[in-house]
């Protein structure tokens, strides 16, 4: 519900909705790599450059750590 709803969120250009559902999503267990990616392009919309890029670091090194496993 999280997830979805913080999509349509963005398609709405209302960013700091779509952050606190992807908050939400994070907390009760979701995808984390895919929230994380989400929840950095709002939160580099909204201006907040360094949580922005936490996350998109964090779920970089995710993605880049399951690349691996898969060789």
């Amino acid at each position: 519900l999280y997830l979805l709803r913080g999509l349509v969120y963005i398609e709405a250009h209302c960013f700091q909705e779509a952050k606190c559902d992807f908050d939400k999503a994070l907390q009760i267990g979701y995808d984390k790599t895919l929230v994380q990616l989400k929840r950095a392009n709002c939160l580099k919309i909204l201006g907040y450059w360094e949580e922005a890029l936490e996350d998109y670091t964090q779920a970089l090194s995710a993605i880049h750590n399951a690349e691996g496993t898969l060789r």
